[in-house]
């Protein structure tokens, strides 16, 4: 789930170099299109109805498990060792409007297998599209664009005098074992100079603008809505 998905990924970062073999199956809320496979089905009919199904419906889980030879324990044939790992992933939407399609059947055959789906909803690791994703890249990301933005800015000495504090205050921050910070926006101008900053000095960290700007270190990656805030996330 999301709240042990970074101990996952740090021993799953481990062992993929050594692994020999890699497994993998995903749970679905659905598992039939709206053509049904048949085996006189060509490659490319059979492709085509598959990825129906993948578009149609929604993972509700995906289960890897990686098979590492044992070093300690080799006999005359190579023994291997099984790391398996359930993960539950929901879709994310900025809007909030995401589309899950189900199949009773599917959904009964999960609930009889046990599986919890008060976790996948409240626990389960946020994924987005293809589309979302360059969305969210374009707004946490650094781009060629708004490195070159920063050459535009022209400060007077007043604009100094007010932003200056919040670099320091930034900073500090960033320093300290805090894992958010809040300060206030002050104009568009500003937040516009303190993201390109920010971005480019400190790029382990994440920042939204929408007002105030609220900075989180990335230890753990906080969606929050704060009326006009911003966010930042250190990892």
């Amino acid at each position: 789930t999301k709240s042990n998905f970074k101990e996952a990924y740090l021993l799953i970062s481990k062992i993929i170099d050594k692994t020999s073999v890699i497994s993998f199956d995903l749970e679905m809320t659905g598992i039939r299109g709206r053509r049904q496979q048949n085996y006189l089905d060509t490659p490319e009919e059979r492709y085509v109805k598959s990825r129906e199904v993948a578009d149609r419906f929604r993972i509700v889980q995906v289960g890897l498990c990686f098979f590492v030879k044992d070093e300690e324990h080799m006999g005359d044939k190579d023994k291997l060792l099984a790391y398996p790992f359930n993960f539950y992933v929901f879709p994310e939407d900025p809007n909030g409007t995401a589309l899950v399609n189900c199949e009773s059947g599917c959904l009964k055959f999960l609930a009889e297998q046990k599986m919890d789906f008060n976790k996948w909803i409240y626990e389960g690791i946020p994924y987005v599209n293809e589309k979302s994703e360059k969305s969210l890249r374009g707004k946490l990301l650094p781009t060629e664009e708004s490195k070159e933005a920063k050459k535009e800015f022209n400060l007077s000495e007043k604009d100094k005098e007010c932003l200056n504090p919040l670099l320091e205050t930034i900073e500090k921050w960033y320093q300290s074992e805090e894992k958010t910070l809040e300060i206030n926006g002050k104009n568009p101008f500003y937040r516009a100079y303190l993201h390109t900053i920010t971005t480019e000095k400190y790029p382990n960290v994440l920042m939204e603008s929408v007002g105030t700007h609220k900075f989180d270190k990335k230890n753990d990656f906080d969606q929050t809505e704060q009326g006009r805030k911003g966010s930042c996330t250190k990892t």
